[in-house]
């Protein structure tokens, strides 16, 4: 009896040997493995280039990236004031892959000294070094209430006429809003466009945005194509109900 307890015995105790040891051959070296990270590779990004992300977040040296962890990377990357979202992987290699979420934005707003930009939903972010803002048109001489200034959500009646402006055109013709260069909102008289490779101001005036951009599209061949037949005018006005009057620039309703 006590022979056959002590095979058993020893019977189990070898499949337990065997098991520790099957187990340190599967899994004991992956506990002593640390990914390598070399490179951070961004993507995604129009507004910034990669190398301006990684200044920004302080990952451009490989020897910061052996100490950091994933979710750190994350994290100072969503601290970037053009970032909404980050998704980090790591490729199984040496690389962290980095795919950012840029900010959705409207326009370069120049308010005050320093110029910005502006989201969908009135945000103010700053205008950094090297950004890419050229696709965007410029909102500017914004007339502020003074409870709204310094702060970073201005919506107001003048941004709202502006966004109007912006979606209008960008529903009609997209070519005619690849070429608005600006919105000049004129502390809140009348509003005037100007338009890259249109030689006359359009004084928009304000309200009825869809119809006078509709009349706009329909000068827009004439006015951009081979045989001008406005290039002698300085300025078109959409101010009149059904009427459009093409002529001179009256200096003390143009200037901003």
């Amino acid at each position: 009896m006590k022979d056959r307890i002590s095979k058993i015995f020893g019977l189990v105790m070898f499949l337990f040997f065997i098991g520790g040891i099957l187990y340190l051959n599967l899994f004991g070296g992956q506990a002593d493995e640390k990914d390598v990270y070399e490179r951070i590779e961004v993507s995604n990004n129009s507004l910034l280039p990669a190398e301006e992300y990684l200044l920004f977040t302080e990952l451009y040296d490989s020897t910061i990236l052996n100490s950091i962890a994933l979710p750190n990377v994350k994290a100072k990357f969503e601290e970037h004031p053009y970032v909404v979202k980050a998704n980090v992987k790591f490729d199984g290699i040496n690389k962290i892959i980095v795919n950012i979420e840029e900010k959705e934005l409207k326009a370069v707003l120049l308010s005050g000294d320093n110029p910005g930009l502006i989201t969908e939903d009135y945000k103010l972010v700053p205008l950094l070094k090297n950004t890419s803002f050229s696709e965007f048109p410029v909102i500017s001489h914004l007339k502020i209430k003074s409870d709204e200034a310094g702060t970073d959500n201005p919506e107001n009646d003048e941004l709202v006429q502006a966004y109007k402006i912006i979606d209008a055109i960008k529903f009609i013709d997209e070519n005619i809003y690849k070429n608005l260069d600006e919105i000049n909102l004129r502390y809140g008289r009348d509003i005037i466009l100007t338009f890259n490779g249109l030689d006359c101001s359009v004084i928009f005036g304000r309200g009825n945005e869809a119809k006078k951009i509709i009349y706009l599209h329909a000068l827009w061949e004439k006015l951009n194509g081979k045989n001008n037949l406005f290039k002698e005018n300085e300025y078109i006005d959409l101010r009149y109900r059904n009427k459009i009057f093409i002529g001179k620039k009256i200096k003390t309703e143009t200037t901003g």
